[in-house]
């Protein structure tokens, strides 16, 4: 209905043991389900969530007590996304201080455009990014005027130092944690605008994939000296049997190889195999759609489109 909720769950046997809720009023762009689309991020003895309608919540993790929030959409004059948020925030330490970092994608006051797709008029002002203390929500500092995407930001070492890598609507941002300040970027994403990018950063050393379907694919980078340099990319043109263009899922990275679902309807998607350093597919099978793969024990853990799950043993060859 017109409740989110949020429910813990004993792992063992599935018997609740709290449950929230709370009214919302977001209404997705494109018709489609309007329900969360972040997971919850547990960190101590503290859980937080991030709605669809900008809301950051922190929660008590034993029953849920609402301990504070932030509205985002509301404070940093947020214009929504096709598909509302869809990234959950990440948590670092930086300067004794423990922050929760969000893509928020603020602009400036009055920037609502004549409709909701229209989103190519919309332009950032200076919250790309925010962190917020983890102690009482208050925001710690703003970085970037890059607007949102539904990639969720990961923590690195590059250069044997800890930086965020945020990938954000036009832009992959590396950034230092205890001050937001923005090292380097690097542009990577589709003119087309009905485009997203959403697997988040795949990192390897001071290397960084990404990865997107509606247009360049995948492109492998090093962080040297403080800026990003291209290693290499997909051919242009590529089909996704030929490349590792993800829609939404990101990549699982194991022993030299990528594994991913790669194509961005369900009729071409392919499961691939392909190796990190020259980007060349190993393997490609279809039949699972948009699929999503996650790595447990030595396995590949697929779930399709279309509801097949999928066990299979990781390999370099199908």
């Amino acid at each position: 209905g017109d409740r989110l909720r949020l429910r813990a769950l004993a792992a063992e046997t599935g018997v609740p043991l709290w449950e929230t809720s709370r009214p919302v009023r977001y209404v997705d762009s494109f018709g489609y389900d309007g329900g969360p689309r972040a997971q919850p991020v547990i960190i101590g003895n503290r859980l937080l969530a991030y709605g669809p309608d900008g809301r950051l919540e922190c929660r008590a993790l034993f029953d849920g007590a609402l301990e504070w929030e932030v509205d985002t959409f509301a404070s940093y004059h947020v214009v929504p996304n096709f598909f509302g948020v869809g990234t959950a925030p990440i948590v670092v330490d930086a300067d004794g201080r423990t922050l929760v970092v969000v893509q928020v994608g603020g602009s400036a006051p009055g920037t609502k455009p004549p409709s909701p797709e229209r989103l190519d008029m919309v332009r950032g002002l200076d919250s790309g990014l925010v962190a917020f203390d983890l102690r009482d929500g208050s925001e710690v500092w703003r970085s970037s005027d890059q607007l949102a995407s539904y990639s969720v930001p990961v923590r690195a070492t590059l250069g044997g130092r800890e930086r965020i890598l945020s990938w954000m609507r036009d832009d992959l941002l590396a950034v230092d944690p205890g001050s937001g300040r923005v090292l380097d970027r690097f542009r990577w994403r589709s003119e087309e605008l009905f485009s997203v990018v959403a697997a988040s950063p795949v990192v390897a050393g001071d290397r960084v994939l990404l990865t997107e379907c509606y247009g360049p694919g995948s492109v492998l980078l090093e962080f040297a000296e403080g800026s990003f340099r291209e290693v290499r990319r997909d051919r242009p043109g590529a089909r996704p049997r030929q490349a590792l263009k993800a829609h939404w899922n990101t990549p699982v990275l194991h022993e030299g190889h990528l594994y991913a679902s790669s194509g961005r309807n369900s009729g071409d998607a392919q499961l691939v195999c392909v190796d990190w350093e020259s980007g060349a597919v190993r393997w490609s099978e279809g039949g699972l759609g948009r699929s999503s793969v996650t790595l447990v024990d030595g396995h590949l853990l697929v779930l399709g489109e279309y509801g097949d799950l999928v066990l299979d043993r990781k390999s370099t060859r199908l």
